[in-house]
């Protein structure tokens, strides 16, 4: 439905700001809204990233689209993220400002199916509880670390050049579609670029 990699705000062109008065400019008549009703499933990644008004927003648009009062005008709605992550940004905001525009204080939060398998990273118990162990604040103060800091285990510790053993000593030699294959993956573009 969104070609081109665009965002959730985009295609359902959400205002900015987002209030809680906030209500879409899309027309009912506009191409974007003949997308919208022919969908039999909206996708929404990174749903961390949108407030409760966002999507309120949405489920607005959706009933009067469908013509449908069902929550997001009946239709399935798959969002996917991991609020261990980036949540949103609130101008000189608290923590319970945060959660406050979060999606998870929306309405609509309590009527949720979470998965909880990750297909993605089977076969890697130790290495998925202990990154869930981190999302949490679960893993134990070490004694001689700042209390914000946290121990890698020995096993995950990679001595040897990172990107010799990311895409190998033949890294010139490689071809781009196996060059696509790999990434490494860092928090700032400051330090990958």
């Amino acid at each position: 439905m969104l070609k081109g990699g665009r965002s959730v705000n985009s295609g359902f062109k959400l205002p900015v700001p987002l209030l809680d008065t906030s209500v879409l400019s899309m027309r009912l008549t506009s191409p974007e809204a003949d997308k919208s009703r022919q969908a039999v499933l909206i996708i929404i990644d990174e749903i961390a990233m949108l407030t409760k008004d966002g999507l309120r927003c949405i489920d607005s648009l959706l009933r009067d689209l469908m013509n449908n009062d069902k929550p997001f005008g009946g239709k399935a709605i798959i969002i996917g993220g991991d609020f261990r992550q980036t949540l949103q940004v609130v101008p000189r905001g608290a923590r319970a400002d945060v959660i406050e525009i979060c999606i998870k204080s929306s309405p609509f939060w309590s009527i949720h199916l979470s998965l909880t398998t990750n297909i993605r990273c089977a076969g890697q118990t130790e290495h998925n509880m202990w990154l869930l162990n981190i999302g949490s604040g679960n893993l134990p103060e070490i004694s001689g670390l700042p209390c914000d800091s946290i121990e890698i285990p020995q096993q995950m510790v990679l001595e040897e050049n990172l990107i010799e053993a990311i895409y190998s000593e033949n890294l010139n030699d490689m071809e781009v579609e196996q060059l696509a294959k790999f990434a490494i993956l860092d928090p700032t573009n400051k330090k990958t670029l």
